[in-house]
């Protein structure tokens, strides 16, 4: 290769380096954001909430792929054309963009490292749950579409006899794998998540193998310091939460007609809001259910928002694995259970003066705390409620109980 080839590949290799070093900004600026947002109220409240920001909270709807709001598909899109940009931006042959795939494809998985529920970093960002989930999900689909780029150039370049020996394929193999499998979440929660996390060991120990031989050591070093620190930090609020007696709690079992109610009785009070859930851990609701921890939304509690209870109740509708062994438990035993979270923001109602409740089915776990929120602000004169309408679908009379 001609010297001045390699000086231009060296010039390119410096384009994902600003890449990371803009998420690393943006990180840097939410935790500012986070540590400063105590003494900027009056500025929040005069330029956050203007008319054009609280339009980028309107929904939008966005055919198979969902419903968002306007500003997480404006922040979608600066960070699509971010990578874009961040691949097509110098690379005029294919040694470059061989190196460009493989460098942006790291740069991504260091945000599906960060991202995910085993991470107390977005909690420490202000960064709501659903985010972090979004930006684990979308951060991996962009870091599989790379990474496929910088194996289809890889194997025109290498012999196919070689491809079955090789880290990097069997990684990028795995990648695809991961992202096929995703439709089995909803179907099969369970399987599907020990087959994420058995796919994820596999994929991160071929991209160790790969990186060390072909990029640098930084990219995996990197990659599972992020991770790592993120677990522990996670681990640790679990430990904190158990010693003070709000991680550790006494289960008690109510079964309703097509419903089943837990009474959750933690050593110490915390303080609750609406919109918030936990990821609960029932060791025995069978053999493996410790290994297990399944998100449910806090249905209602005693006292008020904002004041310390002891006592949480979650409302759920038996389906199959988890929900169905709990039908099987007794409703004079207390269980013992470990909570994580909780977790998810509270939406402010307090300024609207209609509100309008819509909710099918188990739904209406979700919104109880809100309507019980909204009661208690009108008869305190702290929110501006006028009317408050509900409307419940169910599917059929006596669902539910």
């Amino acid at each position: 290769m001609e010297a001045g080839s390699v000086d231009k590949l060296a010039n390119l290799a410096a384009v994902p380096l600003w890449y990371g070093l803009g998420l690393a900004a943006c990180a840097v600026l939410l935790l500012l954001y986070q540590v400063s947002k105590s003494c900027i109220a009056g500025i929040k409240k005069g330029i956050v909430y203007m008319y054009g920001c609280v339009h980028l909270h309107s929904p939008l709807r966005l055919g198979i792929i969902g419903t968002t709001t306007r500003g997480r598909f404006v922040a979608w899109g600066l960070f699509v054309i971010a990578n874009g940009v961040g691949m097509c931006l110098g690379p005029n042959n294919t040694t470059a963009w061989l190196v460009r795939s493989a460098r942006m494809a790291s740069m991504n998985f260091f945000l599906v490292a960060c991202g995910g529920k085993l991470n107390y970093l977005g909690y420490v960002l202000g960064a709501p749950y659903s985010l972090a989930e979004a930006l684990h999900k979308w951060a991996g689909y962009i870091g599989i579409v790379q990474a496929t780029v910088h194996a289809s150039i890889a194997i025109a370049l290498k012999k196919p006899q070689d491809l079955w020996t090789d880290a990097g394929f069997l990684t990028v193999a795995g990648l695809v794998a991961l992202a096929v499998l995703l439709s089995l979440k909803n179907k099969m929660y369970e399987t599907h998540r020990f087959i994420h996390i058995a796919l994820a060991i596999f994929i991160f120990r071929g991209f160790w193998v790969h990186s060390w031989e072909h990029l640098r050591p930084q990219y995996p070093i990197t990659c599972i310091s992020l991770w790592g620190s993120g677990f522990l930090l996670t681990k640790a609020m679990q430990l904190y939460r158990m010693a003070v007696g709000t991680g550790y709690a006494h289960i008690h079992v109510t079964h309703f007609q097509g419903a089943i109610q837990l009474r959750v009785e933690t050593r110490r009070p915390s303080e609750f809001l609406p919109g918030q859930f936990f990821y609960l851990c029932m060791p025995r609701a069978h053999p493996f259910a410790f290994l297990q921890s399944h998100p449910f939304i806090i249905a209602w509690w005693d006292g008020i928002s904002g004041e310390g209870t002891k006592t949480v109740y979650l409302l759920i509708q038996p389906r199959r694995g988890f929900t169905s062994r709990l039908l099987m438990l007794g409703h004079a035993i207390s269980y013992r259970g470990f909570l994580e979270g909780p977790y998810g923001k509270r939406l402010r109602l307090d300024d609207y003066g209609t509100v309008i409740i819509l909710a099918s089915g188990i739904g209406i776990a979700g919104v109880l705390p809100y309507i019980k929120d909204l009661l208690l602000g009108f008869n305190a004169s702290k929110a501006k409620i006028k009317r408050l309408h509900l409307i419940w679908i169910l599917s059929a009379e006596g669902e539910l109980g």
